[in-house]
């Protein structure tokens, strides 16, 4: 299991201090409690934009052998299309929180199924 620097110092600190028998509140002091629980800062939407990936093509015609498969490439399509808007979705959430202009290719018209 990998722990990062500051995580294996204070998992070390917590064993010898427990070990020393001190009470709980000197093991893990207030600001060594903040580092833990402390909140990742919003990712910048423009950041996000980049793990967005691009948007699902259609299938073509030639696609789809028209036999009711199970798994047709346009369920598969319908899929992708949903992942898409809901991440699109939370980024465009992630511009308007912050006032900043919406850029076009995912914005809720542009979204929409030809």
């Amino acid at each position: 299991m990998f722990l990062s620097n500051w995580r294996w110092r204070l998992v070390t600190v917590a064993v010898h201090n427990a070990s020393r028998g001190l009470p709980w509140r000197r093991q893990f002091s207030a600001r060594r409690f903040s580092v833990l629980s402390a909140r990742p800062k919003q990712l910048d939407p423009e950041v996000m934009m980049r793990t967005l990936p691009p948007k699902p093509e259609p299938p073509s015609n030639d696609d789809c052998c028209l036999s009711g498969c199970e798994f047709c490439v346009w369920d598969l399509y319908d899929e992708d299309m949903r992942e898409y808007q809901k991440q699109a979705a939370v980024i465009r959430d992630a511009f308007e929180t912050l006032n900043k202009p919406v850029p076009a290719c995912i914005r809720p018209e542009s979204l929409r199924d030809a």
